[in-house]
């Protein structure tokens, strides 16, 4: 049953992936304008989780010594 799972797992991200991404290219191509609603938020959420990981694993690193 477990490796259902995890079959049934990697399936939909199989067919989730490329459809997110060709569904992406299409509305780029079609709909400028959500280019600036859809990638300045991403951006951001992006530099938020890079630069507060690196925060907490230096913070770990220090009460670790």
């Amino acid at each position: 049953m477990n490796n259902f799972k995890l079959v049934l797992r990697y399936f939909i991200y199989i067919v989730t992936f490329p459809l997110l991404i060709i569904g992406g290219l299409e509305l780029f191509a079609n709909h400028p304008e959500v280019q600036l609603a859809f990638w300045v938020p991403g951006i951001m959420l992006i530099a938020y989780s890079v630069i507060r990981d690196d925060v907490f694993a230096r913070l770990r690193l220090v009460k670790g010594r």
